[in-house]
């Protein structure tokens, strides 16, 4: 696992440094492209997981001294979601500058793989969303 991980990152790399606009701020782009991709597939996991296997919500947050709705839901997402991986991804992949032995030791696919694991990251949620309505209807 921990190879695929670190070769989707090399990709990145690889796809984000080929672009002549991000040439000056390809470790941000790719921190923030390979991150937003992990947490649409985090979001999948944890709403699958509580709502069609588990039953119950567990991973939530109350956040009651917010009385603005949008906010309070910007905000026990950005704390739930994108934080836990913002931070996991900084510390396996730029802390002590890691990304240099990434880059070295992992192969690339000259940005194939980082695109297809964004689009899949992406529009999946939508496929696997309609597809559980779909068979939750049938079935019902």
């Amino acid at each position: 696992m921990k190879n695929i991980y670190y070769t989707l990152w090399a990709d990145c790399f690889i796809k984000i440094k080929s672009n002549p606009r991000s040439k000056n701020i390809w470790k941000f782009s790719s921190f923030i492209s390979m991150s937003l991709g992990m947490v649409f597939n985090f979001v999948v996991f944890i709403s699958i997981l509580q709502r069609n296997v588990l039953h119950c919500y567990f991973y939530k947050i109350n956040l009651s001294f917010i009385h603005n709705e949008f906010i309070k839901f910007s905000l026990s997402g950005l704390i739930l979601f994108f934080l836990p991986l913002f931070f996991l991804n900084y510390i396996l992949v730029f802390k002590n500058n890691q990304y240099e032995k990434i880059m070295k030791e992992y192969k690339t696919y000259k940005g194939n793989l980082f695109l297809s694991y964004i689009l899949i990251s992406c529009f999946g949620p939508i496929v696997i969303g309609a597809l559980i309505y779909w068979i939750e209807r049938l079935f019902s």
